[in-house]
């Protein structure tokens, strides 16, 4: 198994989550497989899950992490590294702009209000999503809420970590 660098607390999970996602990015139920992630950070786990989808997937993917910019603020180093310096970051205003997403890339929305975004304007959905937010019990259950209706017939819900506070 190859060792990546996932997010915090992740250990054994990581290699786990890597298993499944080389199984299920090449299945035939979907032309473009679309794989997420709500609470990027510094986009360690969202980084891994690309490099799994893009070293398996035979097709077109897409993958999308979703936070709020103060995590981008606080986390900027690690964005640079997984970004590789590319400008792979989009905020409303690129939006609005109707700045157009790229197959077989990695792009992170830093969105006040994420959840809402998900649920309302998102325009495709998820084949995997990765819930990794705020790790209380009811942003948990928020950030379920809002994907609940985007994840694709036979798409998975992998959740990290939550407290019941």
């Amino acid at each position: 198994m190859n060792k990546r660098k996932w997010g915090i607390r992740f250990d054994e999970v990581g290699d786990k989550l890597e298993e499944v996602i080389k199984n299920h990015s090449n299945l035939k139920t979907s032309e473009t497989y679309v794989a997420g992630e709500i609470g990027c950070a510094g986009c360690d786990t969202l980084k891994s899950i690309h490099d799994i989808v893009k070293e398996n997937r035979l097709g077109k993917y897409l993958v999308c992490g979703f936070d709020i910019p103060q995590c981008a603020q606080d986390y900027i180093n690690d964005l640079i590294v997984n970004f590789n310096g590319r400008p792979n970051v989009l905020r409303i205003s690129d939006l609005e702009q109707k700045r157009g997403l790229n197959f077989n890339e990695m792009y992170l929305f830093l969105l006040s209000n994420p959840q809402e975004f998900i649920r309302n304007c998102l325009p495709f959905e998820f084949d995997l999503v990765n819930v990794d937010g705020i790790h209380s019990k009811n942003w948990v259950q928020k950030d379920f809420l809002s994907i609940e209706n985007k994840v694709k017939k036979g798409g998975f819900v992998a959740f990290h970590d939550y407290c019941l506070n």
